[in-house]
């Protein structure tokens, strides 16, 4: 419970500091010529002004084509190398993917990019199907609504905690599309939710 206190005491002086020294713009800018989509943007804690600011103690997920996952890796570390030295920066890569984590004091995260080329339990066209199918928003790529909504259902179903997952969900059914589904998912939005 002490830990807890703390450690909601050291986000909140970070929130009021850090957000004047992380900007992911320059970061969009750099791998704007890739095949990429950030995802799950439409978050209760998404700063409205992202990527100019983060969200505190959080995380950006980045997917991306295979072919084109070093050189966004390479262009987030060269990103995080600009971050102020009183930051700590850590590094764990992952069978399909990347984090960059930003920690602060005690190693409390304060801001995390996950980059993956490929979704364990999605079909393997998804994410090229996904990247084709993008949209640009605010100077960076965000996947086709339907698409956002096949990516949500397999976080939601991944991890049913995630209750923000599931209200998405229901809130945007009318993204839903059956047959992409079904497809990519080898399920449908009955599994999930009533």
């Amino acid at each position: 419970m002490v830990r807890n206190l703390l450690k909601n005491i050291i986000l909140s002086y970070y929130e009021r500091t850090l957000q004047e020294e992380i900007s992911m713009s320059d970061l969009c800018e750099s791998i704007r010529n890739y095949r990429y989509a950030f995802v799950k943007l439409d978050v209760p804690y998404m700063p409205a002004d992202f990527p100019r600011s983060v969200p505190i103690g959080k995380d950006a997920d980045i997917i991306c084509l295979k072919d084109d996952f070093e050189n966004i890796r390479s262009a987030v570390l060269d990103w995080s190398a600009s971050i102020p030295e009183k930051y700590n920066i850590r590094t764990v890569e992952d069978t399909y993917g990347y984090r960059v984590r930003i920690c602060g004091v005690l190693g409390i995260l304060l801001y995390q990019i996950d980059m993956s080329w490929n979704i364990e339990g999605v079909s393997d066209s998804f994410m090229e199907d996904a990247i084709t199918t993008r949209t640009e928003r605010d100077g960076l790529y965000i996947l086709d609504r339907r698409y956002e909504y096949i990516y949500r259902m397999h976080s939601f179903s991944s991890d049913r905690r995630k209750v923000h997952h599931k209200k998405y969900l229901i809130e945007r059914k009318e993204d839903y599309d059956e047959a992409i589904a079904k497809n990519y998912l080898n399920m449908g939005i009955k599994d999930l939710v009533d």
